[in-house]
């Protein structure tokens, strides 16, 4: 197997230089360092690593939450915070960000290595479920009979072409 490449964002560069020591001592490769949630995001379009390692406070006007969030949302790489902030209201941020952890700063190399072998491992599954939802959706919607499916209380959760023709109902029904 390949060995995962992570982008490490983090503006104090004491900091990153550890950190990157760290992750390759974990046996992961370092994709890059960024300093700003803007290059961060640049990065990530760029190099599509496989997961991001991301500070919270950046150099720049935004912070990487908002750095976060783009990353995961459009180029679907999971993120895991490094931060040393862990108050309720910046947890909450992290969490509805997306993101696949939150450490605080300073980090033991265990939890990190827990954290990243989690989060690469999550990312994967979810990636296979992705993928695996798609290929039913796209098999049961060229299918030429009706198909409805129904959850446990009866409510429709699938209908195809042919089954909107059929009931006169619609998908967004």
């Amino acid at each position: 197997m390949a060995v995962s490449r992570i982008l490490i964002v983090e503006d104090n560069q004491l900091v990153a230089a550890d950190l990157s020591e760290t992750v390759i001592s974990l046996g992961y490769e370092v994709a890059a360092v960024a300093e700003s949630a803007d290059r961060a995001t640049h990065l990530a379009q760029e190099l599509q690593p496989d997961l991001a390692l991301m500070d919270i406070t950046l150099e720049g006007d935004r912070d990487g939450i908002g750095a976060a969030e783009e990353i995961r949302s459009r180029w679907r790489i999971p993120v895991v915070f490094l931060t040393a902030h862990s108050d309720v209201k910046t947890v909450a941020r992290t969490t509805a960000s997306g993101a696949f952890g939150h450490l605080t700063k300073p980090v033991r190399a265990e939890e990190l290595q827990a954290a990243i072998s989690i989060a690469l491992s999550q990312h994967r599954a979810a990636r296979e479920l992705l993928r695996e939802k798609t290929w039913l959706n796209t098999l049961l919607s060229s299918i030429h009979e009706g198909v409805i499916a129904a959850d446990e209380r009866g409510c429709v959760i699938f209908l195809n072409a042919e089954g909107e023709r059929v009931t006169g109902w619609t998908v967004a029904e």
